[in-house]
């Protein structure tokens, strides 16, 4: 059954020679318009585009693997419908080579067939899970260790806030949990130095009137509003006959609140 197309779709399937952004939610057909796309790009009568000349990049491998398949089928639906297309033919013999793989997996490629040209030892590989996560954590035990030995007043006093019992691991998680949160924007360093002016203030006042304790009031608000409805349901279930009556105090003390 062929699937039929809406004009939005068909827009983005026919355009040519322009760089396109597309947002669509989930399900809404993007790998169906993205395969037509590519197979009207390498049949196209006038300025045809071999498919291992096109690079199709996803997040995931499952995802790159269905986008290849899908890509075969409609090659083979063409086929099927033109046998003796000598172009169709040749797509078809070059899709196994085509570039359809996630994007670090491409990134991967390029560094391995360049490996000279950025001198990089041509027997690398990308660490695993493990290696990463140990190599995080003797790189920020060298760092505490380091800040120990410099003795700064304002290290000692971050540590005064965030470490319980004698042990680093506090500081070490806040550390952790920030780099990672930071590393999912495009440039981390500037979004760290940019949110650092939020924690300085020249006096209380400064303070309170700031946009960081502003985020956190509506925070706040919005959070307690959202349990409201939950504590009203709490409290007709305690009043219901046979319910735990005793808590009833406890929840109107907080609706209360």
């Amino acid at each position: 059954m062929a699937i039929t197309f809406s004009d939005d779709q068909l827009r983005v399937i026919n355009s040519r020679d322009k760089n396109l952004l597309v947002s669509a939610a989930a399900g809404s057909g993007k790998t169906s318009v993205l395969v037509e796309r590519i197979i009207k790009r390498i049949t196209d009568p006038v300025s045809p585009v071999d498919i291992d000349r096109i690079l199709v990049v996803t997040f995931t491998h499952a995802a790159a693997s269905e986008m290849k398949e899908k890509i075969m089928d409609a090659l083979e639906s063409e086929l099927f419908k033109h046998p003796d297309n000598a172009r169709l033919v040749r797509q078809s013999t070059l899709i196994h080579n085509a570039e359809i793989t996630t994007i670090d997996s491409f990134c991967l490629d390029v560094l391995k067939e360049n490996f000279h040209s950025i001198n990089v030892d041509p027997s690398f590989r990308v660490a695993n899970t493990g290696e990463i996560k140990l190599l995080k954590e003797d790189a920020l035990d060298a760092v505490l260790e380091r800040a120990y030995e410099e003795k700064d007043p304002d290290f000692y006093n971050l540590i005064d806030c965030y470490v319980k019992k004698d042990k680093d691991s506090g500081i070490e998680d806040s550390i952790l949990k920030l780099y990672e949160f930071a590393m999912s924007y495009p440039w981390p360093e500037k979004w760290l130095n940019e949110n650092r002016d939020d924690y300085f203030y020249d006096d209380l006042e400064s303070f309170k009137n700031s946009d960081l304790l502003k985020r956190v009031d509506e925070r706040i608000l919005r959070d307690l509003t959202s349990l409201k409805p939950l504590l009203e349901k709490a409290y007709d279930i305690c009043t219901l006959p046979g319910g735990p009556d005793l808590f009833v105090p406890t929840v109107e003390g907080y609706l209360e609140d």
